[in-house]
């Protein structure tokens, strides 16, 4: 599970998993399962994660739906109902930091 962290000593400085450097005041992204060869923990930039995240997301994104709009106030609405749609989908698929409720892995519907 990635863990959002922040360098906060001003002379402390660490490298993350693609190879950057990060200094004091960058927030990182520190996964605590999975380490490296070295048996340090993966980190990520937290922009350059979130860079990653929206490449992925105009990757994926339906432009079809949106070429029908025949007025701007018809596009925006589109891609509005575009946004919440692709939100929808990948809302459940997140991990969260924190405690779990007690109805995570049943049925739905049933409580």
């Amino acid at each position: 599970m990635l863990r959002l962290k922040r360098i906060v000593h001003p002379f402390d400085f660490m490298y993350d998993s693609t190879g950057d450097i990060m200094m004091y005041g960058d927030f990182y992204y520190e996964d605590d399962e999975d380490t490296d060869s070295n048996g340090h923990p993966y980190r990520i930039r937290a922009t350059t994660y979130q860079n990653l995240k929206n490449q992925r997301k105009r990757d994926n994104w339906d432009y079809t739906v949106l070429n029908r709009a025949e007025t701007l106030r018809d596009y925006e609405k589109q891609v509005r109902e575009a946004e919440h749609e692709l939100f929808k989908e990948s809302v459940l698929s997140r991990k969260v930091w924190g405690k779990d409720s007690q109805n995570n892995d049943r049925d739905v519907g049933d409580y």
